[in-house]
């Protein structure tokens, strides 16, 4: 379990003291990338993951098989970024082209 803070959360007129990160689940596997999935996205995939051992067991040992040498059900290819916070950056200085090196709180 981990937290992440959604982009919606993520906005200057939030009230302070207002819960800003929410509860994810980090899922790690052999050989791929790590992915963060939302506690519903969890849930849904627990009803498949039923749904698929049921079947599974149900099924003959020719199907057995088979359905052993197929890509995991479970893995949705997701691009890796990682906010790490927000910053406020002033472009004004963009008009007068000008060089600004200054450090941005994050």
């Amino acid at each position: 379990v981990t937290l992440q803070i959604p982009a919606a959360n993520l906005n200057a007129n939030r009230k302070r003291g207002a819960i800003v990160s929410e509860p994810a689940i980090q899922v790690k596997r052999k050989g791929k990338s790590t992915q963060v999935w939302t506690i519903e996205k969890l849930e849904n995939k627990l009803i498949d993951m039923r749904e698929l051992y049921q079947e599974w067991k149900e099924s003959s040992q020719e199907m057995k098989r088979l359905t052993g040498k197929r890509g995991d059900p479970f893995y949705e290819a997701q691009e890796n970024h990682n906010l790490i916070g927000v910053a406020n950056v002033f472009l004004e200085c963009l008009f007068c082209d000008v060089k600004l090196q200054y450090a941005v709180p994050i």
